[in-house]
């Protein structure tokens, strides 16, 4: 039986893989593959979490492209970039365990339990921010519950900062997108 990090790990890569199920038929014959790297062949439990990162990432911007219909790559080059915001600014909020139903703060692997003293699936999403880290450490220490309410707050405001980020990087994608293309982004996910 595989180990929940592992687990957790997989379920990740399973759903960055699946985000092209939609995708043309031309699309549909590289589904496994970013460049040259075929996905079926990748040794996942010793790759370095920052390769996986970047190779979903890769994956995620290939299927985005595909799907927003864009074939000019002076227009790819500014909605791309404005992705990558939407994307690095989901990622920040999911370290802390925001999004993907907590997932970033059940802590798999986290604390060197996990093989090779990493952590885990959260080692996917980055580092938790330093409010994350003074929560719990508060959580774990058993804090007071004015220690507790003080952290929280700190973490929550943060958490706010961070949830405004992902709404500034999405309007600054809706002003560069097409009608189409707004219509498509918000059925995949990318916009409210």
């Amino acid at each position: 039986m595989k180990k929940p990090s592992q687990m957790a790990a997989m379920t990740i890569i399973a759903l960055a893989l699946s985000l092209g199920s939609n995708l043309t038929a031309q699309a549909q014959s590289r589904t496994n593959r970013v460049g040259n790297q075929d996905f079926r062949n990748i040794d996942w439990q010793n790759m370095d979490p920052k390769e996986i990162q970047k190779m979903i990432q890769e994956r995620m911007m290939e299927s985005f492209r595909d799907r927003l219909e864009v074939t000019d790559d002076a227009e790819w080059k500014i909605i791309g970039e404005r992705l990558s915001k939407i994307t690095q600014a989901r990622m920040a909020t999911m370290a802390d365990g925001g999004g993907m139903g907590g997932f970033g703060a059940m802590g798999f692997g986290r604390g060197g339990g996990g093989q090779g003293g990493g952590r885990g699936f959260q080692a996917l999403l980055g580092e938790p921010s330093a409010e994350s880290q003074a929560l719990q450490q508060a959580i774990d220490s058993k804090a007071s519950n004015s220690e507790l309410k003080q952290t929280l707050a700190k973490f929550q405001e943060a958490r706010k900062q961070k949830l405004a980020e992902v709404v500034k990087a999405q309007s600054e994608l809706r002003r560069v997108l097409s009608p189409r293309q707004e219509a498509i982004a918000v059925l995949m996910g990318v916009l409210e």
